[in-house]
């Protein structure tokens, strides 16, 4: 008899916690990405103490993709990217 499947394909050993948010913040809208965090029980000081590791780990996942279109001689993604990882489209930094 089989009681359960666990299913390793996309299993992965992280930093706990940062890399987790990271990844939960990515699609996120701004007010989304402050209440998901204020549900998760951080006050707006942590918020503030981990946002440059989460903003850190956020760019460790483009890695992949930026190096794939560079591979490609895809200028067209590679300059999305630019702009993206700038921080060309946070509209809250000044």
């Amino acid at each position: 008899m089989i009681t359960a499947v666990i299913d390793w394909e996309c299993c992965a050993s992280n930093v706990a916690l940062y890399w987790d948010l990271s990844v939960a913040l990515h699609d996120l809208s701004v007010d989304a990405k402050q209440e998901f965090l204020m549900g998760y029980g951080m006050n707006e000081n942590k918020i503030r103490e981990i946002a440059p590791l989460i903003k850190a780990i956020n760019l460790i996942n483009y890695a992949p993709y930026v190096e794939r279109a560079a591979e490609e001689r895809d200028r067209a993604r590679l300059e999305q990217y630019r702009t993206r990882l700038s921080g060309a489209l946070d509209l809250y930094l000044l």
